[in-house]
Parts: C-alpha cells; sequence; structure tokens
C-alpha cells in the first residue's frame, strides 16, 4: 500500500502523555520496591544463614573448649607423677649444689660478706662506713674490694631473678648497691681531700702533684695545679695508660683534675634509668676539683685553713666560672662553648670492638640519660688498645653501644645430644653465638674470639655467662624497651614467656627446638617454635680424619623436613598446619591458628607428641632437673620467644 494510504498515527494529548508517564513511573516504583524487597529478603536469609552458622561455630567452640578441658584434666593426671617426680628431683638437686657453693665458700675462707645475706652486706656496709678514711692507696684499695662486692651482688641479684626456684628475700640488694656506691665515693673524696690539703708536701721538682693508682677494678689519677705553668700541654700518667691534653684555661688555673676509670659501669649504678645504650669497658670520671686555701708558713709552723674542703672535695664546673661564682644559666649552655680536652685511655683486653664508628658519650644527670653532644675526633688503635676523643664535658664518660645490636636474633636452634645435654646455636646481627648447656654450667663455644678467651672451657651459671658476655660488647639480655627501635616486633609477655619456657623444656632432653617464621605474626600472649625429633647426621667429609679441626654446622638440618610447627600460650598448645615453607600462616573464621590435621589441641606440649611419649618419658626420667632449670634460665634471659625476626603480624592480618 503506498504510503499516502496508511493511515496516520493519532497524536497523543497532553493529557494523554501525562497518564502514560505516570504509568511508566508506577511500573518503575514496583520494579524497585520488587527489587528491594528482593534484596531485603536475601539480606535476611543471608543474616539467618551467619547467624545460623555463628550459631553452630559457637556450640563447635564450646563443645571444642569443654573438651580441650576435659582433656586438660586428664592429662594433668597423667602428668602429676612425672612432673612430681622431676619437681622432687630439681629441690633435691638445688638442695645439694647449695650445700656444695656454701662449703666452697666456707673453704674460701672470703673476707668479703655473703651476698645472699641481706644481714652480712647491711653489717659491712654499717661497719665500713663508720670506719675512719685511711690514705688514698688504702682508700683504692678498700674501694676496690666494695667494687667486687657490688658486682657479686648484681650477679646475686639477677640469678635471683632468673632463678626458677625463686630466693626469698632478694629485693634489698639494689639498695644495698647503690649505698656501696655512694659509699665509694664518699671514701674516695674525703681521701682526696687530704692530698689536696697537703699537696704542697708531696709537689715535685715542677710545683706539681701528680700520682696514680691501680687495682683489678679501678684507675685513680690526680694532677694537681699548684704551678700554673701556661707552658703545661698535657698530663701523661702512664702508669694508668692515661693522658690527657689541656687548654690553657685549665693549664693556668688553680685546680685538680681527677680521674677515676671503674672496670664496671658501678659508676653510674645509683643513676636507675633504663637506656638505650649500654657501656663498654667501664665508665671513666673526670672531674675538676677545687685547691683548699694555700698554707701560710710562719716562723717555721706551717698554718693551714680548714674549710669544709678538708674533709670533701669541691667539685668545679667546666668551663671555671670568672670569679669562681656559677651562674646556673651560663653553665647549662656553657660546657659546649669551652675549649675541648683530649683525652686518652686504655679500653681493657676483654672489650670487643667491633663498631668502626665508635660512639663515646657523657652522662647527662638532668635528663637521666646518655648524650653524645661535645664529644668530637674520636680515635681508635686496635694494637694498643688507646681510644683518644676531644670533650667539652668533664663528667661520666663512656664508651656506648646500643643495646640492641644484636637484635633481633636471625635464628636459633637447641640440640640435645643426651637427656642432660645440649648445645644451643644463636645466630645474632653480628655474631653465631653457640652456649654448650650440661647440669654443671654453661660453657660459650662460639664466637671465637681473643677477646672472650678467659670464657674458653668455664662451666659458668646462665646469668653470669651472659652477663660477661655483656661486658665484653655482647647483648644478649634484652628488655621490652630494645624492641622500639626494631621493626614490627613485639616482645611477648612475660607470663606468656614464663609458662611457655617451663614446658618447653620438657621436650629438651629428646626433642630439638628451633625458631619458626611464624612467632613474630602471633600477639604477645602466643608463642611459635619448631620441634623435631630428628637430629642432624655427620656428613660423610666430616667423619674422615684431618689434622685440622673441622668448623661444626650447628644449624645443619635446620631447613630440613621433619619439623612440626607448635604453638604454645597459657595452658593451650597445638601442632599447626603451617609450616615454614608455607606463603601465610593458616588461620580459620575466627582468625584463630588452624591445628594440623588428625590433631587436636592440648594443654601442654609434652602431651601433643603422644606418638613419642615413651621416649620423650624415659629421657625425662634421666634428664638432670637442674640441667632443665639451666636451659629455661638461659633461654629466659636471651628471651627468644621474644626477640626472633620472622613474619610481622602485619604481613598475616589477612590471611
Amino acid at each position: 500500500m503506498p504510503d499516502k494510504d496508511k493511515p496516520k498515527k493519532k497524536k497523543m494529548t497532553k493529557k494523554e502523555k501525562e497518564a502514560a508517564k505516570r504509568a511508566e513511573m508506577e511500573r518503575l516504583a514496583e520494579e524497585q520496591r520488587l527489587a528491594e524487597a528482593a534484596e531485603a529478603e536475601r539480606q535476611e536469609q543471608e543474616r539467618l544463614r551467619k547467624a545460623e552458622e555463628a550459631r553452630v561455630a559457637a556450640e563447635i567452640a564450646a563443645q571444642v573448649a569443654k573438651e580441650l578441658e576435659e582433656r586438660r584434666e586428664v592429662e594433668d593426671k597423667e602428668n602429676e607423677p612425672l612432673l612430681g617426680t622431676i619437681k622432687e628431683k630439681l629441690d633435691h638437686e638445688t638442695k645439694k649444689l647449695t650445700y656444695e657453693q656454701e662449703w666452697e665458700k666456707y673453704l674460701a675462707c672470703h673476707v668479703l660478706p655473703d651476698v645472699t645475706s641481706e644481714a652480712q652486706v647491711n653489717t659491712f656496709i654499717t661497719e665500713w662506713g663508720e670506719a675512719p678514711v685511711p690514705a688514698l692507696e688504702a682508700a683504692v684499695g678498700e674501694c676496690d674490694r666494695a667494687a667486687e662486692l657490688m658486682h657479686q651482688l648484681d650477679e646475686a641479684h639477677t640469678m635471683a631473678t632468673h632463678a626458677v626456684v625463686k630466693r626469698s628475700g632478694a629485693a634489698w640488694e639494689p639498695e644495698a648497691l647503690h649505698q656501696l656506691a655512694r659509699m665509694a665515693t664518699s671514701k674516695l673524696d674525703q681521701a682526696t681531700a687530704d692530698i689536696l690539703l697537703h699537696s704542697d708536701d708531696h709537689a715535685n721538682v715542677k710545683n706539681e702533684l701528680q700520682l696514680a693508682l691501680e687495682t683489678d677494678s679501678l684507675k685513680y689519677a690526680l694532677w694537681v695545679n699548684l704551678a700554673r705553668n701556661p707552658r703545661v700541654k698535657s698530663v701523661d700518667f702512664p702508669e694508668v695508660g692515661i693522658s690527657i691534653e689541656l687548654p690553657k684555661a685549665l693549664a693556668l688555673a688553680p685546680t685538680a683534675l681527677r680521674l677515676e676509670q671503674y672496670r664496671r659501669d658501678f659508676a653510674s649504678v645509683a643513676y636507675g634509668q633504663p637506656s638505650s645504650y649500654q657501656t663498654l669497658g667501664g665508665v671513666t670520671v673526670v672531674e675538676l676539683l677545687s685547691l683548699p686555701p694555700a698554707p701560710k708558713r710562719v716562723k717555721g709552723m706551717t698554718l693551714r685553713q680548714l674549710t669544709t674542703s678538708a674533709t670533701s672535695v669541691q667539685r668545679q664546673p667546666y668551663p671555671i666560672p670568672v670569679g669562681g661564682v656559677v651562674d646556673p644559666a651560663a653553665s647549662a649552655s656553657g660546657a659546649s662553648n669551652a675549649p675541648p680536652l683530649r683525652l686518652s685511655i686504655q679500653l681493657p683486653g676483654d672489650v670487643i670492638v667491633a663498631d668502626k664508628m665508635l660512639r663515646v658519650g657523657w652522662w647527662d644527670d638532668e635528663l637521666k640519660s646518655w648524650s653524645l653532644e661535645g664529644v668530637s675526633e674520636i680515635r681508635y688503635e686496635a694494637e694498643k688498645r688507646a681510644l683518644t676523643f676531644l670533650t667539652s664535658h668533664l663528667n661520666t664518660l663512656a664508651v656506648l653501644q646500643q643495646t640492641h645490636a644484636e637484635l633481633p636474633y636471625k635464628r636459633w636452634v637447641l640440640t640435645p645430644s643426651s637427656p642432660s645435654h645440649a648445645t644451643l646455636a644463636l645466630q645474632t646481627q653480628r655474631y653465631e653465638v653457640v652456649v654448650d648447656v650440661d647440669p654443671s654450667g654453661c660453657c660459650l663455644l662460639a664466637p671465637e674470639l681473643p677477646e672472650l678467651a678467659s670464657l674458653k672451657g668455664a662451666r659458668l651459671p646462665p646469668t653470669v655467662l651472659l652477663g660477661k658476655l655483656r661486658e665484653s660488647g655482647i647483648n644478649l639480655c634484652p628488655v621490652d624497651r630494645d624492641a622500639l627501635p626494631l621493626l614490627d616486633l613485639t616482645p611477648k609477655t612475660a607470663a606468656l614467656e614464663s609458662e611457655a619456657l617451663a614446658n618447653l623444656v620438657l621436650l629438651a632432653p629428646y626433642y630439638r627446638l628451633a625458631a619458626s617464621r611464624w612467632n613474630a605474626s602471633r600477639p604477645a600472649d602466643k608463642a611459635v617454635v619448631r620441634v623435631t625429633s630428628k637430629m642432624p647426621l655427620a656428613e660423610d667429609d666430616d667423619l674422615l680424619p684431618s689434622p685440622e679441626p673441622k668448623p661444626v654446622d650447628r644449624f645443619a638440618g635446620y631447613a630440613d623436613e621433619g619439623w612440626v610447627t607448635l604453638l604454645v600460650s597459657h595452658r593451650y598448645a597445638a601442632l599447626l598446619q603451617s609450616g615454614e615453607e608455607d606463603e601465610t600462616i593458616a588461620l580459620d573464621v575466627h582468625g584463630k591458628e588452624v591445628i594440623a590435621q588428625g590433631h587436636v589441641a592440648h594443654g601442654s606440649p609434652m602431651n601433643c607428641f603422644q606418638d613419642d611419649n615413651e621416649d620423650l618419658v624415659q629421657a625425662l626420667t634421666q634428664s638432670s632437673a637442674h640441667y632443665q632449670g639451666l636451659l629455661q634460665q638461659l633461654l629466659g634471659q636471651l628471651r627468644v620467644l621474644s626477640f626472633g625476626a620472622g613474619v610481622s603480624a602485619a604481613s598475616t592480618s589477612g590471611s
């Protein structure tokens, strides 16, 4: 039909258009209503599904918790005879060891008091405080004995703090340390004051008084400037290996210069402040002392004016204020503008100087912290062990090292060779430390450094060995604040470490224990280690005779198969599904660690290894309880559960 014959489409009126528009809007609204209703229904079904899943999960969790609690009760009863036997053995071995130690003390006839006896130490302090101050040389000898007593007190307090069987009444020891430190300073001050009062009697032909004394723990040097000779450029004390270059202002000043180099950091024991630095080789106290009024000679008699300086020294600030009047505002900033002194001292032979950039600092008593400001041109001659530096601060100075230098630990492994003998290998940031442990103590096998020669072959308690390593520059006794500069590392709680290690050492007579990369990612109340009964095998080449001893790989088998991953928390232990080769740790919908297939949680690590239960019990029966206590102390002070490197919690949060 021709287009012209087609009927024309009737145009909609305005009213019809509005009606069609309303109909379309109603249709769309209905579709939206139906969609929203369907979505609401879907969401409701999803909510009901999740609620049902949560209900079922809660029921399962409650059932698992109930079964775990029932399992704990059964296991506690089963373990009670064995743990009771271990406790009896520990008590018996501890009493026997205490008796032997007391007998050795009696035979040694020490002049110092027993550091485990508060009464004896207090009596010593009282009698020493009441005794008259002797001449300087004798006073230095007394302070040397006091330093040895302080060292013994410090060791005893540390041992008591970390002992498995706690010794009551050890809280008095820090205060006794403070009293001894203050009293030693007072005795030296009084003896020095007497020398200064009679300095004219001891002056040499150059009208100078110069003396030096040395004991095992203290080097003492004193220079009294009576001549005020501007040509004096330096003062040397070859007897104690100390020298100092003087600025012209000091060469012309009526003053005395006293140096005390303490072998250990007892000079700062009264500070009692936490610090991110440790001292190496003790501390050196450099002080300017005022001279008493000069004596007058009248008709063959010497008249001395007795002032407060006759019984105690008067310390001077540096730079010395004009006219002797101290301006607090000027003295606060004066040291930074004072001409520096060049000081040269010798470091002890057992101090490891590993850092190429040495730090030397001074103790800021106002801030109660070490400061590096104002110390420069630090040089160290290794052959002479001579340390030289410029300082504008005259007070307590020391070589400083950051306390976290060895952290975090890269890896560690404890390998038993018998029920009462094991070797701990610990890889720090700078050294591989190897310690041999048996019931008689701990023996350092590595690192083999000349500075540690005195420790070779020595069997020592863990606290004593680690204390000597710290004094030498290897700090393996970290505290929580050492984690602050370390990335993604949170220390475990003290309660978790104590309980976990007490349980883990029960595995040590039979199993090999090692670090796990998942430990760092677990919260502070959980720890993860690896366990295996597979011991490392010697290589064929190691069995061949050799004229030279071959290096032993203490980490042999560290990455081999056969390890299982063990999670430990309060009254909880389980073997995990995740291994070291996994990219992420397996977590369930509630964020809890997935237990290995075929295993359940237990109340203690010992019950996680039922297949080897007879072998483990036999090894525990043969093992020394005192040896297990030494292991617990060693691992506890090292804090291997807190300061090992691994995968951080942030990288596993999305697992």
